[in-house]
């Protein structure tokens, strides 16, 4: 697990200064602002240091604000990120300086004490209702059609049914890849993975996000918000740039559960009550291998069962089972593996297990849900649900995901929230993820990017049949793409030269391929797929 922010560090004895313009005392103003020492004083122990806060006017004049601490060796709360809250009521109406001085608390300097000050800022003590926040829910493999709100006959998502009641249902989303690191990537910066570059390369030698692109977080966070990230996935991390515009990060390879999260993310919400704030949750429970709370394991899979995930922990699906090459924990390179050999036992215990981790991750975020209500925040609050992938079960021979374009891997849920507008709306045409970020800016008043690729699906302007792109079906370079227009899925596979047009409608699982009765689809399908390569090409943004 890691986490992190943009701070600045103060080697005692140093300081700091920033210019500060200082509200009237009618608004009773505080500073504000979050420290910390740096992961080499923690890991040893260091010695402490204090920062001592001062405000100097134009004559020169200086008025001490106060004093904290920070000692890492004698109070293990002190490993972590602090808050600090100082009145500025005695310098209020001025303008001048705010100043940060590090010292060392054994009056010797050592740079090993140095402290870190992140996210400094003015606020009024008390104000008025602030603009929407905005909580976004990301969810790891994640098919739509296994979700109760999108129709699933078996009761798996109460929750998430019970938001989409009061907000929006888009039925028919498609994520832009079907795996995570392009995907997520995606639903950021509202550009196509071929644009913004994240994915490309072999395992773990794969490209981060073009630096040059901008994100939600960042669009958010130059308007005022404050924003935090909390994700479980080390494809999500800020070694891929996924931290773009987030003032705090907190970031693992498969973190704790949803469950055992959820406490953490309400706990944010409900000390973050006078600023708007984004918050990005990303849950990583249905992602293999499968190992969810005893409650829901019994409440979806058979007591008989005895097959081979059967274990001494009560049962358990792991990646090595349905990978059938052995040592190999991930499929890479080769395109999709072969099916592994299981009974009709062991295949319905995947389906039932993968339905409990769904419950699990849906009860997390219904304690969520009630902590903003607790926090009074709940009619100035955006929620959006959202994830990066499907998984496949058995679908088209494939298990996991990752290798194809097909509806089990990259038909996803999204759902979005805008108190006051839009309650129990289900837009039934098909949507592309890319769409999520510029349709919340538009709920919020904000004016969409132009180079985004996405649009904002609730505008009075917006296309009734827009065309999307999907992309990177594979954990390598392949190109193979698909090309979404209405009730028609067309995938090109340039590698191994075959291309498929399905009619989502008459055959939502892909079996049937339709693309010589409907050569004129392929046609612009193809056109389609040239006219935007060039036009990436031509804006220089063609990985």
């Amino acid at each position: 697990m890691g986490e992190v922010r943009d701070a600045v560090l103060i080697p005692p004895p140093a300081s700091l200064a920033i210019p500060a313009a200082i509200p009237s005392a009618v608004s009773k103003p505080h500073l504000r602002f979050q420290y910390s020492m740096t992961p080499e004083a923690q890991r040893a122990e260091g010695d402490g240091a204090y920062i001592d806060v001062s405000f100097e006017d134009g004559a020169g004049v200086k008025t001490s604000l106060g004093r904290v601490s920070v000692d890492p060796r004698n109070d293990r709360d002190h490993r972590f990120w602090l808050k600090a809250n100082l009145d500025l009521g005695a310098v209020a109406g001025q303008q001048g300086r705010i100043i940060f001085t590090s010292s060392d608390m054994d009056d010797e300097p050592d740079l090993l004490d140095t402290v870190l000050v992140a996210t400094p800022r003015i606020e009024p003590a008390e104000q008025a209702p602030t603009p929407f926040n905005v909580l976004l829910i990301g969810v790891d493999t994640l098919r739509a059609d296994h979700l109760s709100v999108f129709g699933y006959e078996r009761p798996t998502t109460p929750n998430l049914a019970a938001l989409a009641d009061q907000g929006v249902r888009f039925s028919q989303t498609r994520s832009q890849a079907p795996w995570t690191l392009p995907s997520f990537s995606s639903i950021m910066t509202s550009l196509y993975p071929s644009a913004h570059g994240a994915g490309r390369g072999g395992h773990d030698e794969w490209t981060p996000i073009d630096p040059t692109t901008t994100a939600l977080a960042e669009i958010l966070s130059r308007v005022g918000y404050e924003t935090q990230g909390m994700v479980a996935n080390g494809l999500i991390s800020p070694k891929y740039g996924l931290d773009q515009g987030f003032e705090a990060y907190r970031f693992g390879w498969n973190m704790e559960s949803a469950m055992t999260d959820a406490p953490k993310v309400s706990a944010f919400v409900e000390e973050h009550t006078t600023t708007p704030w984004l918050l990005f949750w990303h849950i990583m429970d249905p992602h293999l291998p499968y190992t969810t709370e005893a409650s829901f394991r019994e409440a979806f899979t058979d007591p008989a069962y005895d097959g081979r995930f059967k274990s001494r922990r009560g049962a358990y699906v792991p990646f090595e089972v349905l990978d059938p090459r052995p040592g190999r924990r991930w499929f890479v390179h080769e395109g999709p593996p072969p099916p592994p050999d299981l009974e009709e036992a062991d295949r319905q215990f995947v389906h039932d297990y993968y339905d409990a981790e769904l419950a699990e991750v849906d009860a997390a975020i219904g304690q969520v849900l009630d902590a903003v209500r607790a926090s009074g925040q709940w009619d100035r609050t955006i929620i959006g649900f959202v994830a990066d992938h499907g998984e496949g079960l058995g679908d088209h021979n494939h298990y996991h995901h990752g290798y194809t374009l097909h509806d089990d891997q990259v038909h996803i849920p999204m759902i979005l929230r805008i108190p006051g507008s839009h309650e129990g709306r289900d837009v039934t045409r098909p949507v592309a993820a890319i769409d999520l970020a510029p349709t919340i800016l538009g709920a919020l008043g904000l004016e969409p990017p132009d180079f985004f690729h996405g649009v904002d699906r609730l505008a009075a302007d917006a296309p009734e049949n827009d065309a999307f792109f999907i992309e990177y079906p594979t954990y390598d370079s392949s190109a193979q793409k698909a090309w979404v227009l209405g009730r028609f899925k067309y995938l090109h596979d340039p590698v191994f030269h075959t291309e498929a047009l399905y009619d989502l409608v008459a055959d939502p699982g892909e079996m049937t391929n339709v693309a010589d009765q409907h050569p004129e689809v392929v046609a612009r399908a193809k056109a389609a797929m040239d006219a935007f390569r060039w036009e990436q090409l031509q804006r220089g943004r063609y990985h």
